[in-house]
């Protein structure tokens, strides 16, 4: 028998035929060593993480460009959708914030004082009296016979609302609540201190112009 056809048993070391399964001298089974198992068994644990890793990322790849090819425009309606919610008009911002205000009438915002302050209110009535820096006094109730009465008090801006306010308007205005205030009442020139609720208007619109028929 050739040189080259022969090997030595993994146990007992003679010499035998290279292509024996089993040892014909110690009768052992010639399959791969303890030492080639431990490694290939190594092998294993490091690689298959890393192939499954590689499979994992290439079927995300796939399925991408799956998702780009049947839907192009998806990620451009995404980045229009996200871009014009966060660009809103002044329009829709106004509409919005007079949506959160929600009708009080004189008794209500009198009463609840304390409890509503810091909420979102509106209250349409006529202005009686317009002072310095932006402060109007409104009068909210309306009788049969078309005469206005209880006074609160209006915080606003000109420039924000487009127009100067005059005595005997009819407005609306949207704001917050912003509780009690002392104020200085005239009445035929006499003044008094009274306590009445305020609101802080972000929003005021012309109901009713006065033409001087008070």
């Amino acid at each position: 028998m050739a040189q080259s056809q022969l090997k030595r048993c993994q146990y007992c070391k003679n010499s035998i035929y290279s292509g024996a399964k089993v040892c014909p001298i110690c009768g052992k089974s010639q399959g791969m060593s303890t030492g080639k198992v431990v490694l290939g068994c190594l092998l294993g644990i490091v690689l298959i993480p890393v192939i499954g890793t590689a499979i994992k990322s290439t079927m995300e790849g796939y399925q991408e460009a799956k998702n780009k090819a049947e839907n192009p425009s998806n990620s451009y309606t995404s980045h229009v959708v996200s871009s014009s919610t966060s660009q809103k008009s002044q329009e829709e911002i106004e509409k919005e914030y007079k949506l959160e205000c929600r009708p009080v009438t004189y008794e209500q915002i009198m009463r609840e004082t304390d409890m509503m302050k810091g909420q979102y209110v509106t209250i349409t009535g006529k202005v009686s009296q317009v002072m310095p820096d932006g402060i109007l006094r409104v009068d909210l109730t309306k009788s049969e016979y078309g005469f206005y009465s209880d006074s609160i008090v209006v915080h606003y801006s000109s420039s924000d609302a487009g127009f100067n306010v005059i005595e005997g308007d009819i407005i609306t205005a949207w704001g917050i609540s912003n509780g009690a205030e002392r104020f200085t009442s005239t009445v035929l020139g006499n003044e008094r201190e009274i306590e009445v609720a305020a609101i802080n208007a972000k929003y005021i619109e012309l109901e009713e112009t006065n033409n001087g028929n008070e």
